[in-house]
This record gives structure tokens, C-alpha cells and sequence, in this order.
């Protein structure tokens, strides 16, 4: 059922090298006591291997798919945009409309920038995604704190600790 059964083959090999080596490193991280250097390096290592694990994983599932298949669209959606063969990447690129910068722990920024990749498949969930990012955008362009508030925020903060030192 691969597109390619060498490439699936050469996958699952992949896939079955890294399972042994990350349910040691799970293993080993019990050894040690909760919230300790070594259990936190060992469950790093679990961790790494295991994206490494769902990287291949989607690139097996990828190979699955029958060469030239093609999301069947329902008819009420047939005059929307629609994406055939690959993934398309949306920028949003976002201004405040006084033209003030975004403060983001400091650092003042001019613009606010946020990528999507889709793929074909959620090509027709676009408009609504596009939708929530707007009003996300919205509300983060409208509500974000001003700069002067999280300097005054940040000396009381600072304040708070040395009472407490």
C-alpha cells in the first residue's frame, strides 16, 4: 500500500532503531528522582527521539497515500479557493492601526507576524482559520498591554522581591 515500498521499508527501519533507544532513555529517567539534572537529560533525550519518531511516522503516512489522490469536495464547497498537490503557506502580517510598535517583554517590534502551513486537505477549514486568526489578531492588537503599564508591572514585581529577600 507504499508508494514507494523500498522508501516505507527504509522508514520502518528508521522507526525500529529509534524504539529501543528511547524506551531506555524513558527507563533510565525512572532511576532517578523526580525533578533531578538526570532524570531531566534522560526524558530530553526520550523526547528528541521521539519527535524523530513522529517526523517518520509522517513521512510513512505520506507514502501511503495513493500517488495522485485528490480530497474529494462536497458540492456546496465547489466555489471555494481550493488547493490540489501540496501545502500552501499564509502570512499574516499585522500593523497597529495607530502605527505604535508591539511590546513583547520589552522589545518593541513594528510588526506582528504569524505563518500557517495548510495542506490541501484542510484547504476548506481556511476561512474559518483566517477568520480566528483576525479576530486572535484583534484582540492582541486592541487589548495588548501598553509599554508603561509592564514597566510599572515589572517594578512592582521587583519591589515584591526584594520584600520578600
Amino acid at each position: 500500500m507504499c508508494q514507494s515500498p523500498s522508501t516505507c521499508e527504509a522508514i520502518l527501519t528508521q522507526m525500529n532503531d529509534i524504539l529501543d533507544p528511547e524506551s531506555a532513555n524513558v527507563a533510565e529517567s525512572q532511576q532517578f528522582g523526580s525533578g533531578s539534572d538526570q532524570e531531566r537529560a534522560a526524558l530530553d533525550k526520550a523526547y528528541k527521539l521521539q519527535s524523530d519518531l513522529q517526523k517518520l511516522l509522517t513521512s510513512l503516512e505520506e507514502q501511503m497515500v495513493p500517488a495522485g489522490f485528490a480530497t474529494p469536495v462536497p458540492e456546496e464547497y465547489g466555489d471555494l479557493p481550493q488547493l490540489r498537490g501540496g501545502r500552501a503557506v499564509v502570512e499574516f502580517v499585522l500593523n497597529k492601526p495607530n502605527g505604535a510598535p508591539f511590546d513583547v517583554e520589552g522589545v518593541n517590534f513594528d510588526q506582528a507576524k504569524m505563518t500557517m502551513v495548510i495542506g490541501e486537505y484542510y484547504l476548506l477549514g481556511l476561512c474559518v482559520c483566517m477568520l480566528c486568526c483576525i479576530v486572535l489578531c484583534c484582540i492582541v492588537c486592541m487589548y495588548i498591554v501598553p509599554s508603561n503599564h509592564l514597566s510599572t508591572q515589572r517594578n512592582a514585581t521587583q519591589q515584591m522581591d526584594s520584600l520578600h529577600q
